[in-house]
């Protein structure tokens, strides 16, 4: 499932380099991909896709509020993609019989609240949380599709 994921989330990052490059230059045909958005943090991209659709979609603002929606769960299940992908699992859990597995983050992470730095994030994930994952990331590809198609569809500003 851990792979399937980030096949997924993989895609999903393709599909937000396209739909920039596109909303950019409104066209298919064209080298910013390759030449200028291929290295982008995921993050920064949902922004830069929220700004330029913002301008681009002002006549189409339920596309665009469709378009808000999707980025916002993309960027919901990114921190989760992070964990899940980029964490340090314990394998030695894994028995037949086992409901969790634990895994860490060893990314630092600054506590809004205390204003301490946090060095370790520790999950217990279950196998039905990696299926809802899963789930949710298949469902957020699936919906991006159709927004895309929907707003390549329409004559931006």
């Amino acid at each position: 499932m851990l792979g399937e994921i980030s096949i997924y989330f993989a895609t999903i990052e393709h599909r937000l380099i396209d739909h920039l490059a596109y909303l950019l230059t409104k066209s298919d045909n064209t080298l910013v991909s390759p030449y200028t958005l291929d290295r982008l943090p995921i993050s920064l991209l949902i922004k830069q896709i929220q700004s330029v659709a913002e301008l681009r979609l002002s006549e189409f603002s339920g596309l665009f509020e469709k378009l808000k929606a999707i980025l916002k769960i993309i960027d919901d299940l990114r921190l989760q993609r992070n964990l899940f992908i980029h964490g340090d699992w314990f394998t030695e859990e894994l028995k037949e019989d086992s409901k969790y597995i634990t895994v860490l983050d060893y990314k630092p992470k600054l506590d809004k609240d205390t204003k301490v730095w946090k060095y370790m994030n520790v999950k217990k994930v279950s196998h039905e949380e990696l299926e809802e994952m899963l789930a949710k990331v298949k469902e957020a590809y699936e919906q991006l599709i159709i927004i895309c198609n929907k707003i390549r569809g329409v004559k931006l500003r």
